[in-house]
């Protein structure tokens, strides 16, 4: 188990760094939480996994909606619209694009 400031941390206690550095070990940066409060912390400050949960629309501005919206195996989420417009712009460099 670990400490924090000479206090021996229970078994269901973690350190936080508020400054999001985990190399930091500046004690006004730290203080003792549980993992729960770790997790929902890093979710709100958009550092989960990708970092994009939260987002509602792509990159493009296109929503993330039941309908345009595909999820991988990995769960990543992928834009539709983004999809066939990409295959769309393929074909037409395909059709335009100088034959040898």
């Amino acid at each position: 188990m670990g400490h924090l400031r000479g206090r021996e941390l229970a078994r269901n206690e973690v350190v936080l760094h508020l400054c999001d550095n985990t190399a930091c070990v500046r004690h006004e940066h730290l203080l003792v939480g549980t993992h729960e409060e770790n997790m929902a912390d890093m979710v709100a400050k958009g550092r989960s996994r990708n970092g994009r949960e939260n987002q509602t629309h792509c990159r493009n501005g296109h929503e993330y909606s039941p309908d345009n919206t595909r999820v991988s195996e990995s769960g990543a989420r992928r834009c539709i619209t983004c999809k066939r417009e990409g295959a769309s712009r393929r074909r037409a460099e395909a059709r335009t694009a100088p034959t040898q």
